[in-house]
């Protein structure tokens, strides 16, 4: 072994899993992912304040990872110094996190945290689904996160939900045979997808073949991610504030209130309505009261000031930002929302009175 292969090999850490890389450089980078079968990589800046924050989080993902007795070893990379080697994997953003399996790279996008990290590793490079039996699921029931659970008795099936599952972060994935599904649930289906999780109505299950139905179950999945209506008070709730407002991932549909407003249960009432019928994997619900600091900073933010309360505002940021403020009456006489868009009768709570002449 000559001296430049045996300094790769105490630089990498091949006998423990976890080791932290602190330098990578382009004249060694491409020989560290091709020596090692699974690589995290992280590209960082000079001056970035998001790349000093990865870096406890990365040690922290090293002590999980050792915990769960994965094999994936991690490492750094300063992007401004190394130009060849971010150019060629075309690193725009910082910090840019990519896992290499046998040299191949995915870029990481999801959650900044140990936990998720890690749980995007361990998809990747193991099985990204665990079987479960009935007795199982009913423990898992009872345990806080998000979880699919696919009822299935197809090889081909469980292949393609794990497809699924190392592109989706925010869950944990299962699957089981079908008749052990029907113990706790009679009536899914083969193929059939059951979301759990500690909100709403705590289950949801895609009542049609995953892969035969048009609803996609990327789609399903990301449709239940979240409240159907996020408090915006909430500290659970930075994460879909974060889809909407910084990654531009979804749109928002926003209502402001007044917080001595008598009214508030009613305008939550008509909203949820509203939110029920029209959620999707493309759009999240909030609703704040005006009472919190983090309420009124993002009012601002949608432009929203103390005398238009109460207003319904959505938004969209993408290339170009674009909101939207509905100008109609925010309480109606109509039973439902169907029968809502239909007649679009005002209730008094919103009509004017006539002055006298």
């Amino acid at each position: 072994m000559n001296w430049t292969v045996l300094s790769l090999f105490l630089l990498i850490g091949f006998s423990s899993a976890g080791k932290i890389v602190k330098k990578l450089k382009d004249d060694n980078f491409e020989e560290a992912i091709a020596t090692n079968p699974a690589i995290l990589v992280r590209f960082m800046a000079s001056g970035c304040a998001n790349c000093d924050a990865l870096k406890p989080v990365f040690k922290q993902v090293s002590a999980l990872m050792k915990e769960k007795n994965l094999n994936c070893t991690l490492a750094s990379i300063n992007a401004d110094s190394q130009v060849r080697t971010s150019q060629k994997y075309r690193i725009q953003g910082f910090p840019t996190v990519m896992l290499f399996l046998n040299g191949t790279a995915t870029t990481y996008k999801g959650e900044r945290d140990a936990v998720s990290i890690v749980k995007f590793i361990a998809k990747m490079t193991g099985p990204a689904s665990t079987e479960l039996d009935a007795n199982t699921l009913k423990a898992l029931m009872d345990t806080t996160g998000l979880k699919s659970v696919l009822a299935t008795d197809g090889e081909e099936a469980i292949e393609k939900y794990e497809e699924i599952a190392r592109k989706v972060y925010e869950y944990d994935f299962y699957h089981m045979a079908v008749k052990e599904a029907q113990k706790v649930f009679p009536k899914v289906g083969h193929n059939q997808a059951i979301v759990l999780k500690d909100f709403d109505e705590k289950t949801a299950i895609l009542a049609e073949d995953f892969i035969k139905t048009k609803t996609t179950l990327r789609d399903f999945l990301n449709t239940h991610m979240f409240p159907t209506v996020n408090d915006i008070a909430d500290n659970a709730t930075v994460r879909p504030l974060e889809k909407v407002l910084s990654k531009g991932q979804r749109k928002g549909v926003f209502l402001f209130k007044s917080k001595d407003d008598p009214k508030n249960q009613e305008y939550d009432k008509e909203f949820r309505s509203v939110a029920t019928e029209m959620k999707g994997p493309s759009v999240l619900f909030f609703s704040g009261n005006m009472k919190e600091p983090v309420e009124k900073q993002i009012a601002e933010i949608l432009g929203v000031a103390e005398e238009d309360l109460p207003v319904v505002q959505a938004v969209e940021f993408k290339k170009d930002t674009m909101m939207y403020r509905y100008k109609g009456c925010l309480l109606y006489t109509s039973p439902s929302p169907r029968d809502r868009q239909k007649s679009r009768m005002p209730s008094s709570a919103c009509k004017k009175k006539k002055k006298k002449k």
